[in-house]
C-alpha cells in the first residue's frame, strides 16, 4: 500500500495510507435469525429466507428533488444536492403541531 504525505494544519507532513483499488472494501456483517446466511449488518430481512431482522435499520421516506432530480430524505427541509426547498415539508405547509 502507497502513502502519500500530506501537510496538516501545523504544516507539518503526516502519512495518510491511499486505499488502493484493487483493495477489497470491508462492510458490517451479520448472520439472519432464522437461517444463519450471512447478510449486510443494516439488512432489513435476510435475502435468502427472507425473515425480517431484529434491529434492522428501518426504512427512511424519500423524496425526489423537483430542480435535480436526486433523491433526499422527505423530512428535510431542502435538497441535500441542490438546496431547493422541499414543498413538502410540514413546516413550509404550516402544519406545526402546537
Amino acid at each position: 500500500m502507497k502513502r502519500r504525505a500530506t501537510r496538516g494544519q501545523n504544516g507539518q507532513q503526516s502519512a495518510r495510507p491511499r486505499r488502493d483499488k484493487s483493495e477489497p472494501r470491508m462492510h458490517p456483517i451479520t448472520f439472519c435469525t432464522h437461517c444463519r446466511e450471512a447478510i449486510p449488518a443494516q439488512a432489513l430481512a435476510c435475502f435468502r429466507c427472507g425473515t425480517k431482522q431484529p434491529g434492522a435499520e428501518k426504512a427512511m421516506q424519500v423524496v425526489f428533488c423537483e430542480r435535480c432530480g436526486q433523491d433526499y430524505p422527505a423530512r428535510a427541509m431542502a435538497c441535500y444536492h441542490c438546496g431547493h426547498q422541499n414543498p413538502r415539508h410540514p413546516y413550509l405547509r404550516g402544519q406545526i403541531a402546537s
